[in-house]
């Protein structure tokens, strides 16, 4: 796979990644609002939260290869 088919891939599951948590945030207020756990649901959108810190890492990291790239 080429460098900016990688970032391409990378940044579009960021923003997928991005809408479920927002979905999730949502899904937490909505359980806790009815008076049910939240715990399963909050341990959820911090594993989601976890995946989006290494995946805008990656993407960083992809986007600085590609600048170095486009310089050299």
């Amino acid at each position: 796979m080429s460098l900016e088919a990688d970032l391409a891939a990378t940044t579009g599951y960021v923003t997928h990644l991005r809408r479920a948590i927002a979905r999730q945030l949502v899904q937490v207020v909505k359980l806790s609002d009815v008076g049910c756990s939240t715990t399963d649901a909050e341990g959820t959108l911090q594993t989601f939260r976890d995946t989006l810190s290494v995946l805008e890492g990656h993407e960083r990291h992809l986007l600085k290869l590609q600048q170095r790239a486009a310089s050299a």
